[in-house]
């Protein structure tokens, strides 16, 4: 579970409902509804203009179970299941067919039915680095998505602040008009408020997650294509873990050495 992205939202709401009910003069202002559909509803036609609308909920359901830590990479696990089969090739080279039913990451396991099919090393280099360069497309266009996305509340907020500009310079060469500049302009500005809060509290840091999810998953995958180009070459198991490991920082490696669960 991610922890860190729930108490961030959590924050995130807290401060602006506390925002909200301690500006007891200008409350109803800053729930005004009619800035609410410019920038919500502007963004969401832009959003959909842009992108068609299954893709839109798709990529928000996978970016949520990201974000909540569904899908994280256990890189002890992965060293210890890749490990496990370096290991088990030394002692019985005829059990790779056997091993595919029990392996738990699917990355993994697909790498094993090549091996187990036959192929050379530079097939399943190939084969392998083509798949893992299909998911970095796949996550780098989910992140971009919202970083689209957060193009358009600021765009649409100063947009509702034009159209509250509008309003009030039209209505002062009427009667008391300079009673009505300071909660038109106040009026006006809330839209802006929701387009910038909109980007900065969601859209940007959701885009910022999903890239640091791509990253951690590309490392996961190349360490899984080198344990399996490894195990073609019945490298020691030993030499295996050192070369897996090789593709985390020392801070990573000395944090799975003080677990004691690899050789």
């Amino acid at each position: 579970m991610n922890f860190s992205a729930i108490i961030g939202f959590a924050i995130c709401v807290s401060v602006l409902v506390l925002s909200v009910m301690q500006s007891q003069g200008a409350r109803a202002i800053l729930l005004n509804e009619h800035a609410i559909l410019i920038v919500i509803g502007g963004t969401m036609a832009s959003t959909f203009i842009c992108f068609p609308i299954q893709r839109v909920f798709t990529l928000t359901l996978v970016a949520i179970r990201k974000l909540v830590g569904l899908r994280k990479f256990d890189y002890q696990e992965i060293i210890n299941e890749v490990i496990g089969i370096a290991d088990t090739l030394q002692r019985d080279p005829n059990a790779l067919r056997s091993m595919a039913s029990g392996i738990k990451d699917h990355f993994l396991k697909e790498g094993i039915e090549l091996l187990a099919g036959g192929v050379t090393e530079d097939q399943l280099t190939e084969i392998m680095g083509t798949r893992i360069e299909t998911f970095k497309r796949q996550h780098t266009a989910e992140a971009n998505m919202f970083r689209t996305i957060g193009r358009f509340p600021p765009a649409f907020g100063l947009l509702g602040t034009t159209l509250g500009m509008i309003t009030l310079l039209n209505q002062l060469g009427g009667a008391d008009a300079q009673k009505l500049v300071g909660p038109s302009m106040a009026i006006g500005l809330v839209a802006t408020l929701y387009g910038i809060g909109l980007t900065n509290f969601l859209f940007i840091p959701i885009a910022e997650n999903l890239t640091l999810a791509s990253s951690e998953d590309l490392a996961a995958r190349k360490m899984i294509l080198e344990g399996l180009r490894m195990i073609k070459r019945k490298v020691h198991p030993i030499l295996v873990e050192e070369m897996m490991k090789s593709y985390l920082m020392p801070q990573a490696r000395s944090a799975l050495k003080s677990k004691g669960k690899l050789t």
